[in-house]
This record gives C-alpha cells, structure tokens and sequence, in this order.
C-alpha cells in the first residue's frame, strides 16, 4: 500500500525525526500568525507570553502578521494599551511582532510549538503549515477544525479549553519535556 505523506506511519517518522533534532541552547520557540484582530486571538496570545515570561526557562515567543494600527478603534487601541501594560521593567515586550512576508518560512521552521490562538476560525492555513512541518499546534477546544486532521493523523494537536492559559502553558512545558 502506498502512503501519502500525512499518513500515519510517515507522519510517525517525520515526527520522531523532529523530537530528536538538537535543541537551542537559546531556548525554546513558540510561534502564532495571522492577522492582529479580536478573532484570531493575538490579546490572548500576548496573555501566554506574559505567562511564559514568568516561567523558568527561556521561551521566544513570536507573532507573525502585519501590524495594526494603535489608532484602530475596532481592536489596536485595546491591544496596544495591553502591550504597554505588558513590558517588563527595561521595556521589553514579551512577545515579538514580526511582519508577515519572507521572514514567514524561517520563523515558522524554528518553531518548537505552534498556537492557534482563535476563538473562532474553522481551518486555520497557519496550523496546516506547522502541521507540515511536524510541530505540535495547540488550539482551543471547538474553534477549529482542526480535531479532524488530528484523528486521521495529518497533524499533532493539543486542544485546551478556550481562554485557559494556565492550560495552554502547561501544554506548551509538557509538549517541551520542561519541568512545571
């Protein structure tokens, strides 16, 4: 029987093969994309970064999109105050916003760990391409189609309740081999 590149069994073999690539000493890359906006979740996504700052080890966390503006009274003036809420003591924010474009492939392929920070969005293009390169999505518990790529074995995916970061951290420190 021939096998399709997402089948079980080489999904298997990609996967393995990743889990044994060697680990950056650096620390370890969590990523999110798409558009900045309400919908796609990137007020939560902050929320995890924060989260994760506070936690031992070394975690780069980065959103691929375009910017918005702070003036956007639909989302960026509640965002951008929450980011200013968010840096740390010398100013640091704890995600960083890179815009979408040639640097998408490279980010994408340092990526430990992929989020999916939607509260809705049916079949989300940017967890298809973490799924083809074998990195763990983690998603909200019905605002995806995704579950269904995950039970025919096209893609490892971890769902939490929506909004749940504490839940969503421990998946990341969990899927990453760290301590708790």
């Amino acid at each position: 029987m021939n096998q399709r590149p997402g089948d079980a069994q080489s999904r298997s073999a990609r996967c393995s093969k990743r889990r044994h690539r060697p680990r950056s000493r650096r620390g370890d890359a969590g990523a999110g994309a798409g558009h900045i906006q309400i919908r796609k979740g990137t007020d939560i996504f902050l929320q995890i970064g924060n989260q994760l700052r506070r936690e031992e080890g070394k975690f780069v966390v980065v959103w691929i999109g375009q910017q918005i503006s702070e003036f956007d009274m639909a989302f960026g003036v509640w965002l951008h105050a929450q980011m200013e809420r968010s840096r740390d003591s010398e100013g640091a924010l704890s995600v960083h916003f890179e815009p979408s474009g040639p640097l998408y492939p490279v980010l994408m392929d340092a990526a430990d760990i992929f989020l999916v920070t939607s509260r809705l969005d049916p079949l989300p293009n940017v967890a298809l391409d973490a799924a083809v390169r074998d990195v763990p999505v983690i998603a909200f518990s019905g605002a995806t189609g995704l579950a269904d790529l995950a039970d025919h074995g096209e893609m490892d995916l971890i769902e939490v309740e929506i909004g749940a970061i504490d839940e969503v951290v421990a998946a990341i420190k969990s899927r990453l081999g760290l301590k708790s």
